[in-house]
């Protein structure tokens, strides 16, 4: 019996990663010339690369935010050297990461509702000290702190899926604390 040859069908992935690629060259190229800042566009290409790493491997993102957060590099870079927040940007990217996941790939976290209800609930005791405060404007800043740290702290429970995860992570802040401590670098004498 013969052996029939497949007959070779048009492949359309090549035309259009072409059309993509001419698209993106001629979108970078006017950006290029018409931003006054150029290094916004390269932040920016970086952000959407760093989107991509932490759909493909949220535990990555998870990670970074860990370790941010630990050390507080965004604060530093913020009071000591006036650069922009690293952690704002982080936590955009992770949350979008967190969305896509969930719509286009059905990757539905589990077992967040109730740390976020306890969470909520917790942020509600804090809202209604608002009402008692003193100092209304002091109280404010501490509840919109809590809220930026319970949105964090979700974000954290959501890539948290694995008990794997959990345990690299559980190594990372030793070792990140490592890395910080002046200890090793004293003239002992």
């Amino acid at each position: 019996m013969e052996k029939r040859q497949p007959v070779a069908g048009f492949d359309w992935l090549t035309p259009i990663f072409a059309a993509l690629a001419i698209i993106g060259g001629v979108s970078l190229a006017f950006l290029i010339t018409t931003l006054e800042n150029p290094v916004l566009l390269v932040l920016g290409v970086l952000g959407l690369l760093a989107l991509f790493i932490v759909i493909i491997r949220p535990e990555w993102g998870l990670y970074l935010l860990i370790f941010l957060g630990y050390t507080r590099v965004s604060d530093v870079a913020i009071a000591e050297h006036g650069l922009p927040s690293v952690l704002k940007p982080l936590i955009a990217i992770v949350g979008l990461a967190i969305l896509v996941r969930w719509v286009v790939f059905s990757k539905r976290p589990q077992g967040w509702e109730f740390p976020a209800l306890l969470i909520g609930a917790y942020g509600l005791i804090g809202f209604a000290s608002l009402l008692h405060a003193d100092d209304f404007t002091r109280a404010q800043a501490a509840v919109i702190a809590f809220a930026k740290d319970a949105i964090i702290a979700i974000f954290i429970i959501f890539l948290l899926q694995r008990a794997q995860a959990l345990r690299q992570l559980m190594g990372r802040p030793q070792r990140a604390q490592g890395c910080l401590d002046p200890a090793p670098f004293r003239i002992r004498g």
